[in-house]
């Protein structure tokens, strides 16, 4: 689900960035991708990043964000842990085998951070 951009960074052109990719191209708005299964969750925080000039798109699962990684705009990624199907830090193993070079924020509605903790994938801050 896309949401409205503020006026001050509409009409930007849309140039092609290869996917996966942290950097706009001039003139390009960075996007932040907000993956959830809590609709309610991610549909808050998607227009409270809207709501300070922050463009910002859901997707309903890790298979969601992956079905459309060619398309993806540049900018970071907001990953739920403990979603149905692909978990969020299988979701963070498979974008880095995948070469992607956003950075990752992972959240948890669960006091879990053994598994938010985990090695090898670059997750460095829990709070």
């Amino acid at each position: 689900m896309n949401f409205h951009v503020p006026p001050a960074s509409a009409g930007l052109a849309n140039t092609n960035q290869p996917a996966l990719s942290a950097h706009p191209a001039p003139g390009q708005t960075l996007m932040v991708h907000v993956v959830d299964d809590d609709e309610a969750v991610s549909r808050s925080l998607a227009l409270l990043l809207v709501s300070f000039g922050i463009a910002a798109k859901t997707y309903e699962s890790a298979e969601a964000l992956l079905d459309q990684i060619d398309a993806l705009e540049p900018g970071c990624l907001v990953i739920d842990v403990r979603m149905p199907g692909m978990d969020g830090l299988e979701l963070h193993a498979e974008l880095q085998e995948r070469g992607c070079t956003m950075p990752v924020v992972i959240v948890t509605g669960h006091a879990d951070v053994g598994s938010v903790c985990y090695g090898g994938l670059g997750v460095c801050w829990y709070c």
